[in-house]
């Protein structure tokens, strides 16, 4: 027979507490921004899951400055098989109803202002990049470019290819987490780099809970004057 001694028991007891009192912490949500997360580790994260899974976004623009635009819209992605943004605001002062809408095979675009009587429209076979387009200007720019590009019935820029190296991002700052409308985000800073020339100053406020955008400001420099532009954002992402 075993015999036990007191101090083997008791030391068989602080372990057992001891494994109670210290629980092994759940893992951070899939897409959180953790402590240790660099900026362009943010931003690939958050490139590689829109190109990657389904999402649905509703969005509100506004600019002023150099070039007045306001838009209140929604947009939706399924890779490769089905895109669809569409938007209702003005631009330059000018009404505009906007629509662009792909399959796996075809993509539309459309710009309607004052009814029918006012209205421009392309249509293509689906661009091989048009994915990649779309999220990339979105995650470096936000939407305003792209929807000025759809008000003249446009589809995006570098939709056959080559977005990448098109626009770039430079001097990435991430801050602190910070609340922001009852969140907990974490605002990331960049310039913005076009054919080249840097054109615009971002910061770009990320939920830490999922690592998505929530909200965007950005400073738009033109050779003959400046565009603010403030966007908000609500998700519905797998």
């Amino acid at each position: 027979a075993r015999t036990l001694t007191l101090a083997s028991v008791v030391c068989a007891s602080l372990a057992s507490y001891a494994c109670r009192a210290a629980p092994t912490p759940p893992p951070a949500p899939r897409f959180a921004i953790v402590a240790a997360s660099t900026p362009q580790q943010v931003l690939d994260q958050l490139e590689r899951r829109l190109l990657e899974q389904p999402w649905t976004l509703a969005f509100e623009t506004d600019s002023r400055g150099f070039v007045d635009a306001h838009f209140v819209g929604s947009a939706a992605l399924v890779p490769g098989a089905r895109l669809e943004l569409d938007a209702k605001g003005a631009f330059l002062g000018k009404p505009k109803e906007l629509r662009l809408v792909a399959n796996a095979d075809f993509l539309q675009a459309c710009s309607t202002s004052d009814g029918i009587n006012d209205k421009v429209e392309s249509a293509c076979a689906r661009p091989t990049a048009l994915d990649e387009a779309v999220v990339v200007g979105f995650t470096h720019m936000g939407l305003l470019h792209n929807l000025a590009m759809l008000c003249d019935g446009k589809v995006p820029d570098h939709c056959d290819g080559g977005v990448r190296e098109w626009v770039s991002r430079i001097d990435l700052k991430l801050s602190m987490p910070e609340p922001l409308d009852g969140r907990q985000v974490r605002k990331l800073s960049y310039g913005v780099v076009v054919q080249g020339r840097r054109s615009a100053e971002i910061e770009l406020w990320l939920a830490v809970d999922d690592g998505l955008p929530v909200k965007r400001t950005v400073v738009v420099q033109f050779p003959d004057g400046e565009m603010q532009v403030d966007e908000r954002y609500a998700w519905n992402a797998r």
